[in-house]
């Protein structure tokens, strides 16, 4: 039986309103707590199985692990989830379309969890649940090694540099023949771009030793 330790079932008043799981945990007279909602991990099992990866890695990172029991889930953060939809179609009837998919979570350093989802339509049933596995395996290591999961690097190291950019990016890259750079105070870090500390210092000295037919007037500036 899957320990639920920490974690309790939230209902909804009304019903309209998707329930969730959430999770709390008590360290240094503080309790940490996050929920995670039934609609947006395809229903209550995999909300469960997200609270309970999220729980898993946030006592680990607290060194508090040792609460809990071995779950009886071979593989933890990896369920089955099916889901249903209506398609439109020209005339404007809807036509109802059922998947079933294998998902994986996991948390990251900063507590965000993010998952990935297998079709078994394409798949199949044994091929959507390997690939979930596998890639719940390959962003727990990436994590630990604090690599993005995500992130596929070349095989070839003498590949030439290259990098993601949105699509309206790429299509003003074409049109203007020109490379898009951010403005510098748009960035997060407020020091992108000054001059170091050593740069302020050393200055006049450096100045001073400039032959005085390269330095500019005040009018055109230093």
């Amino acid at each position: 039986m899957t320990d639920h330790r920490n974690i309790y079932r939230v209902r909804s008043t009304s019903p309209k309103k998707s329930g969730s799981w959430a999770v709390q945990v008590r360290h240094d007279a503080k309790v940490l707590s996050k929920s995670f909602l039934d609609k947006k991990f395809g229903g209550e099992a995999g909300s469960l199985d997200a609270a309970i990866a999220h729980r898993d890695h946030l006592m680990g990172t607290l060194g508090i692990a040792s609460r809990l029991t071995k779950t009886g889930n071979p593989h933890p953060g990896v369920s089955r989830t099916e889901s249903a939809r209506t398609i439109k179609g020209k005339q404007g009837k809807g036509k109802r379309r059922f998947d079933a998919y294998w998902q994986a979570y996991w948390t990251d350093t900063n507590g965000k969890v993010s998952t990935r989802r297998f079709s078994i339509n394409s798949l199949g049933e044994e091929g959507a649940r390997r690939a979930a596995i596998e890639a719940r395996d390959r962003a727990v290591k990436a994590i630990s090694l604090k690599e993005d999961p995500f992130f596929e690097a070349p095989r070839n190291q003498n590949a030439t540099l290259w990098r993601y950019m949105d699509l309206t990016k790429f299509m003003a890259l074409l049109e203007d023949s020109a490379v898009f750079f951010s403005a510098a105070e748009e960035f997060d870090d407020p020091y992108e771009g000054a001059l170091s500390q050593a740069n302020s210092t050393s200055r006049s000295f450096v100045h001073s030793r400039v032959p005085q037919t390269m330095k500019q007037s005040p009018e055109q500036g230093l």
